[in-house]
């Protein structure tokens, strides 16, 4: 063991100090264990020199995650990535990618269990602790305020082993002032905040806490959650033993091993229970318990309440998609069916066909997605431009569009739709493929016969996208609000993609604006893409608020225009609405794809941080070394070049200067404009650079 501590005290050295210097707050821990020393580490930041000492001791030492550790970077934090079940390795490595894009992942320690890995990076703001994805054998999770991570070099309490930094890349202070740190987007990452729970004026039935604990299952949480169900019972039951006699029968139905994070046993389990009447700051208290539940509940009933939808068609999958081997509606009953089972191995699943566009970045054979925005804002003036793009395969928004059939279903204003159309032909030309479905007066009731004959129609024509305009018309009665109703939606809409095409709801958001479509969240947690609208006086702006394949990196803008169609009987002009895509200013201005947007964009970053108008290109090819954005090849060479082909291409198009004394770069252009997403035209592009020379 002396061997062991003597490496690990090797290690923390190198570490401790710089990063103490960095604001990194710290406690120590027992020896080969990750039991704080003494109480209160959450009140203060333990002295530097006690630190050392503790280390020359042979203790562990713990980095607190959060508000404590404030650096000049930013709060740091680190992703907790376990998995216990090498089966699921893909799972986790999913989950990772959406929560912290491999770019930011630089700082990564290999936790001593053997099967998990901390990956540090910073935030602007501090975060919460809370699981973030996971399920059987896998987890990951935000190690947030309030929390700590046991420090590289110290030793794993149960196999003896190091916590070791990954290919030696240490968070290096003298690292970071060269590179940009690996500070993400928080949308991912950042928690959704509890409501604030006021002391209840009676205190929860111990009947209801027992609910609540029935709907919660302890493997499926991250210790900070199994902790706050814990102190919620101790403030309940006033630390009573009926308190913990319910906590602990409920944690002992963690079938995992204590090793792997399970039932830790009933001393430490009493331990615990004491130590939660000790805290301070505001009580955790049943009601906290009581949403939990109800959360879990909620995420359980999507799922029975869409297969309990019996009456509407379900396809095995080897059924799904253009080449479906069985199109008789009547024949559709999944149990009947074989099982289509197929275990693909690495080599088969890179050779498998890739997945297909119908607008590309947009849309996808098979996606149900949804166009939503407030009344007015011109969701069905851009849906049809964008069906009737599809049906004649030209360009929409620069974006690629693969040609095919189109079923427009005018739920709502039948009339309106067909003038938008007429203006759409004139505009545009014929579109034969373009479907204007008319009469649909009821999808949602069970044997619907406007859903059997759309049905129907879909197998024989076989377009590749079907529009439903709107939810709300096709669908009348529907109660928004409950999950059944709006489960059959889902199913309603999953059923017409079995044959290939994606299908587009147009729906309102909430009352708040936020972008997400108004009722039940089964509705979102359905879709597979959902683009959002806002309108600004005549502007109107398209953002994707979920990709469930690909980025959410999309923005789209356009005008809603009046088109002429000519005179009524009475001689007046008739005016139909007609989208009109605004061009993307950052194109006029120079840069022409995502990698001399990715190497403006670190250009800007690197002189914010160092508050300087030049960059060194030294410290520029650095960062985007780091990065990787312009080549994620191994080979210097082929950076080397990526590097030079965006910095020539920008050089030539006047957005970037080179100092000939120093080598340094300088943008032309300030930020703003240089990522504005408003059309601007040649006189006004001009006229800015005029000013920023």
């Amino acid at each position: 063991m002396r061997d062991s501590i003597a490496v690990k005290t090797q290690l923390q050295v190198t570490d401790v100090v710089e990063l103490y210097k960095l604001g990194v707050a710290m406690h120590l821990l027992q020896p080969a264990s990750k039991e704080p020393i003494g109480k209160g580490w959450r009140a203060k930041r333990s002295p530097l020199d006690e630190i050392l000492r503790g280390v020359e001791r042979g203790c562990n030492v713990a980095f607190q995650m959060g508000k404590p550790s404030k650096t000049p970077y930013g709060y740091l934090h680190a992703l907790d990535a376990d998995v216990r079940d090498p089966a699921k390795q893909r799972d986790l490595d999913a989950a990772l990618d959406a929560a912290l894009p491999e770019s930011a992942r630089r700082f990564t320690v290999k936790t001593g269990s053997g099967t998990g890995h901390h990956h540090y990076f910073f935030s602007p703001e501090p975060l919460a602790s809370h699981k973030l994805a996971g399920g059987e054998g896998w987890e990951l999770a935000v190690k947030g305020t309030g929390t700590y991570v046991v420090a590289p070099g110290s030793i794993h309490d149960i196999t003896g082993l190091p916590y070791e930094w990954v290919s030696g890349r240490r968070l290096d202070p003298s690292l970071l002032e060269m590179v940009t740190p690996p500070r993400v987007a928080l949308g991912p990452l950042r928690k959704v905040e509890r409501p604030a729970q006021a002391a209840p004026a009676e205190p929860v039935p111990r009947e209801e806490l027992q609910e609540a604990l029935d709907q919660l299952t302890p493997s499926e949480l991250c210790y900070d959650e199994w902790k706050d169900a814990g102190m919620a019972l101790h403030y309940e039951s006033g630390g009573a033993d009926w308190g913990f006699d319910l906590f602990d029968s409920w944690s002992q139905r963690d079938p995992r091993s204590r090793s792997d994070g399970g039932y830790p046993g009933e001393r430490e389990m009493r331990s615990k229970w004491r130590s939660f009447g000790k805290g301070s700051g505001a009580a955790i208290t049943g009601a906290t318990l009581l949403f939990m539940a109800r959360e879990t509940q909620h995420s359980n009933f999507i799922e029975q309440c869409l297969a309990e939808l019996e009456d509407l068609p379900e396809l095995p999958n080897h059924m799904l998609g253009p080449k479906a081997q069985n199109d008789d509606l009547s024949a559709l009953d999944i149990k009947a069916q074989p099982s289509a089972l197929r275990f693909l191995s690495p080599d088969e699943c890179s050779t498998a066909p890739r997945r297909g566009y119908i607008v590309k970045r947009l849309l996808a054979p098979g996606d149900v997605a949804a166009i939503v925005g407030a009344p007015g804002c011109g969701k069905s003036t851009l849906a049809p431009m964008l069906g009737y793009a599809v049906a004649q395969g030209r360009e929409a928004f620069g974006l690629r569009t693969k040609p095919g059939g189109v079923f427009y279903v005018a739920a709502e204003d039948e009339t309106g739709l067909q003038m938008r159309v007429a203006a759409l032909r004139r505009e545009h030309g014929p579109a034969d493929g373009f479907k204007v479905v008319a009469g649909v007066s009821n999808l949602l009731e069970k044997n619907s016969p406007d859903l059997l004959a759309l049905c129907n129609a879909v197998k024989e024509q076989r377009p590749t996208l079907i529009v439903i305009d709107t939810l709300a018309m096709a669908f009348p009665g529907l109660e928004e609000n409950d999950a059944t109703a709006m489960g059959r939606v889902v199913k309603v809409a999953r059923s017409l993609t079995r044959w290939g095409a994606a299908v587009v709801l147009i729906h309102h958001d909430t009352k708040s604006g936020d972008g997400l479509p108004r009722g039940h969240s089964v509705l979102n947690g359905a879709l597979d893409v959902s683009l959002a609208l806002k309108r600004d006086g005549k502007t109107v702006t398209g953002r994707l608020t979920k990709n469930r394949n690909g980025p959410c990196d999309l923005e789209i803008m356009f005008e809603i225009e009046g088109a002429e169609l000519g005179t009524d009987e009475d001689g007046e002009r008739i005016t139909a609405a007609l989208c009109r895509p605004m061009e993307d200013s950052f194109a006029d201005l120079g840069p022409v794809n995502e990698k001399q947007r990715a190497f403006m964009s670190t250009l800007y970053s690197i002189g914010q941080r160092d508050g300087c108008d030049e960059v060194a290109e030294s410290a520029l090819r650095i960062e985007l070394d780091q990065s990787k954005v312009l080549s994620r090849t191994d080979t210097s060479d082929a950076r080397r070049k990526a590097f030079d082909r965006a910095r020539d291409g920008l050089l030539g198009q006047g957005v970037l200067s080179r100092n000939p004394e120093t080598g340094g770069l300088k943008p032309l252009i300030p930020f703003e404009v240089c990522f504005a997403r408003s059309r601007l035209d040649i006189q006004d592009t001009s006229r800015t650079r005029q000013n920023v020379q």
